[in-house]
């Protein structure tokens, strides 16, 4: 790093190196620079114009397209069975007809409507943070943990998180800020993150391929079902491993009704080399997805045994007083007043 020519744009008070965290680095920061400035739009030029060359380090050589090939060959063998039900291989041997599919969720950006910004000053043996959080007392435990303070010694005043789905509960940007205010003297330092740090550096939710198997009667009703999951574990991000996450919210809870189902599970051999974290609904992302998109393929059901029912709604009607509506067969959408 030569911090020479952002130190001479007018503004730029100093470059501060934040340093890596050991892995697992949880809500930790990975390690960067920081341009400290008297305005956002100094400290900006300042990043511009410093000069860095970076390590990609042992996740140097990860390939997305390689990664997404060796998932969807894992999603083909048999997995740890998370949920079942019967007999999957006497229901699908008397299925009237099969139907497969295969669905690949790639990573998702939570991209909030605020990027992840936070101000924090220290004083002392105490600490201030200001920011917008979804898990207010982690960001007091691990500012704490991080400036070498007791939590009872960081006061925080925590702002609506902006829309996080889920980005805000991990508050490595006020590590970050608080890193850098210790280095400024515990002068109150206010970080920010642009839209294209968030976007490059955020936690993404885990990619997955979803393996769907459905056995369907004469009439399309479904009888026999397999849904095979493989994807990395949501919480290996607290070095967890897999056993809390392995399967995720909404495996297997679409299809109470199937007699025979069998719901496996699977790791992605190697890992995914990117910093991953939930985003709003979990794992029931990839799984809901995937079967919304499957279900549609099947062979529809005589008319006659058709029945859709749609809901009129309001914010102003409670949900017992809903009504159906009168022509059975109609497909509507759920409306609810914005008024």
């Amino acid at each position: 790093m030569d911090p020479v020519e952002a130190l001479k744009v007018p503004g730029v008070l100093k470059v501060v190196e934040i340093d890596q965290s050991p892995a697992p680095a949880q809500f930790n920061p990975v390690g960067g620079v920081a341009v400290v400035a008297t305005n956002t739009w100094a400290a900006i030029q300042g990043r511009r114009a410093l000069k860095v060359v970076w390590n990609d380090g042992p996740n140097g050589s990860y390939d997305s397209v390689a990664f997404k090939s060796a998932m969807e060959e894992s999603a083909r063998k048999p997995g740890k069975v998370v949920r079942d039900n019967g007999n999957l291989d006497a229901g699908m041997a008397s299925a009237a007809k099969k139907i497969e599919a295969e669905y690949y969720i790639p990573h998702l950006a939570h991209a909030p409507m605020e990027p992840p910004a936070a101000t924090v000053r220290i004083n002392g043996s105490k600490a201030e943070v200001w920011g917008c959080f979804q898990s207010p007392q982690a960001t007091k435990d691990l500012v704490a943990k991080r400036l070498g303070l007791q939590p009872a010694d960081v006061g925080r005043a925590r702002h609506a998180a902006r829309r996080g789905f889920g980005r805000k509960s991990k508050p490595d940007f006020a590590i970050e800020a608080a890193v850098v205010s210790k280095a400024m003297e515990g002068k109150p330092v206010k970080l920010t993150w642009t839209r294209e740090d968030d976007l490059m550096h955020t936690y993404f939710h885990t990619v997955s391929v979803e393996h769907l198997e459905a056995g369907v009667d004469g009439q399309g009703k479904p009888v026999a079902w397999l849904h095979r999951s493989v994807a990395r574990a949501l919480l290996d991000v607290r070095g967890r491993g897999q056993e809390r996450a392995r399967a995720g919210a909404g495996h297997g809870g679409h299809q109470r009704a199937v007699r025979h189902r069998e719901h496996p599970h699977r790791e992605p051999g190697g890992g995914a080399h990117t910093r991953i974290g939930w985003f709003r609904a979990v794992s029931n992302i990839p799984h809901a997805f995937a079967v919304q998109s499957f279900v549609p393929s099947w062979p529809r059901r005589p008319a006659a045994t058709r029945r859709t029912i749609c809901w009129r709604s309001s914010v102003r009607r409670a949900a017992s007083r809903r009504k159906p509506c009168r022509t059975p067969g109609t497909m509507a959408s759920r409306r609810t007043s914005t008024r």
